[in-house]
């Protein structure tokens, strides 16, 4: 990653948003969130391996611009599980551990590129839900002056998501277009607990209940920020994330 230079304000027009999902009482990720990691990661080799790709820098009055090539990572989740580890925290420590570890393993003279210094990345820890997640990231995404964002959540969730970052980007102004990246659901592991147990086709009926009855109700529930309201998803929109959640679970029979 290009170092900021002093006095040079560094901007990403990319990101890429993974979000969060409860941990299970020990702390340890289920196969969901591992699942959207994966997916977090290949987004971002895929990224980094583009040829010719070169950062611009530029001036405006307001002083010098480098402005990225490569994209920026977010990661959102709070601790709604209690268990003193934000979701966004351990995303972070697991996608660090990836890049580290593959890294060691090429890498025989031992000069290498640490996570750090190849991605630069924001860890959103304190929403508690879906609306939070997007409200929470809205300062970052003023702050790098994001214009393209990569949404990664887990196939399921991904109707309802994009439903209520519509309605976030729409409510603050952000004119910002969004990639949705969905990442497949895998079988739970033994450990997995609460709604981490559940299989997909289950997954699936719960999201279908709240896109169906609650997700006006959640805009305004659970927005952090309430003097900002957040308008309501119409029920086109609506009708159009049911279609494709009955899809999903479709393919998941099939």
């Amino acid at each position: 990653m290009d170092k900021e230079k002093k006095g040079c304000k560094k901007i990403f027009p990319r990101a890429v948003m993974v979000l969060g999902q409860s941990l299970n009482s020990d702390g340890s990720a289920p196969e969901t969130l591992v699942s959207r990691v994966k997916m977090g990661v290949s987004i971002l080799r895929k990224a980094l391996e583009e040829k010719g790709m070169k950062s611009t820098k530029y001036e405006t009055p307001k002083g010098s611009v480098l402005l990225s090539a490569e994209p920026m990572l977010i990661c959102t989740g709070g601790d709604t599980s209690r268990t003193g580890r934000p979701e966004a925290t351990v995303m972070i420590a697991m996608i660090r551990a990836d890049f580290d570890r593959s890294i060691d393993e090429r890498d025989a003279d031992k000069k290498r590129i640490r996570f750090d210094e190849l991605i630069k990345w924001e860890a959103e820890t304190e929403s508690l839900n879906t609306v939070g997640n997007f409200v929470r990231c809205v300062p970052i995404l003023k702050r790098y002056e994001v214009k393209h964002l990569t949404l990664v959540t887990s196939d399921f969730h991904m109707p309802r998501s994009v439903c209520l970052i519509e309605r976030v980007l729409n409510a603050y102004g952000l004119d910002i277009k969004v990639d949705a990246k969905p990442a497949p659901t895998p079988a739970p592991k033994r450990d997995d607990e609460g709604i981490n147990a559940l299989s997909l086709v289950d997954r699936i009926r719960h999201e279908k209940r709240m896109v169906q009855n609650h997700l006006n109700g959640m805009l305004e529930r659970f927005n952090p920020l309430p003097s900002k309201p957040l308008g309501v998803v119409s029920d086109r929109r609506i009708s159009i994330a049911v279609r494709e959640l009955d899809a999903i679970r479709e393919s998941a029979r099939t």
